[in-house]
């Protein structure tokens, strides 16, 4: 089922202008910005939607489940040496090593269930290139295929409706060809080059979009 709802100025602030968001099918789709361009606000509308249409929520956060809450866990738990690790990692290392955890529940939630959104908020926040690069390749090998061929087929009778949306402002997660959102109107931008992408990013408050699907150089 495509999934069309109106995004609206959530705080009042000018972040977002109101428009109807639509997405045709199940996928991947980057929400990409710099920092305070309203990425995690669509996120928490987008959950909205979620919860209204009974589909079942996946959700990671820098914020929530970053070296903090990480270190809290692993001490609950009594696994020392994950706690060593976060007490010593820098920040990018700590939110790569929470990630890695709920990367399996996503793994998991794909092949079981039907009608999923996977939220993912701030995982590029001060992280190496390398890091980056295997996220990155984790949503390719393995999203991916999940997403594109069993979402396409009859599963339980059902099509499978798995969303996967991930906030970025690091060109690491949306080079090449993938889909991503501008959160101000909603609509599709292209980045042909690392340079195109610099220039969405630095001119974003200027105006907007500044570049269309199609037309990054």
């Amino acid at each position: 089922m495509p999934i069309k709802f109106k995004v609206i100025d959530y705080y009042n602030n000018g972040l977002h202008k109101p428009y109807f968001l639509k997405i045709e099918e199940p996928g991947i789709y980057y929400i990409v910005g710099p920092n305070g361009s309203g990425k995690t606000t669509l996120l928490h509308q987008l959950k909205g939607y979620a919860e209204k249409n009974k589909y079942k929520i996946l959700s990671y956060s820098d914020i929530t489940d970053g070296r903090s809450n990480g270190v809290d866990r692993a001490a609950y738990k009594g696994n020392y040496d994950d706690l060593a690790t976060l007490m010593m990692s820098s920040e990018g290392e700590s939110i790569y090593y929470n990630f890695s955890l709920f990367i399996s529940s996503v793994g998991k939630a794909i092949r079981e269930d039907n009608n999923i959104f996977v939220l993912i908020d701030g995982i590029d926040s001060g992280m190496s290139i390398d890091k980056l690069r295997e996220i990155r390749c984790f949503f390719d090998d393995i999203l991916d295929k999940d997403i594109y061929e069993n979402c396409k087929s009859f599963y339980n009778k059902k099509f499978k409706q798995i969303y996967v949306f991930v906030t970025a402002n690091n060109f690491e997660l949306v080079r090449g060809d993938v889909y991503r959102i501008n959160p101000y109107n909603g609509k599709r931008v292209n980045f042909k080059s690392y340079n195109a992408f610099e220039k969405y990013i630095i001119n974003y408050r200027n105006k907007f979009p500044l570049i269309e699907k199609g037309d990054g150089k």
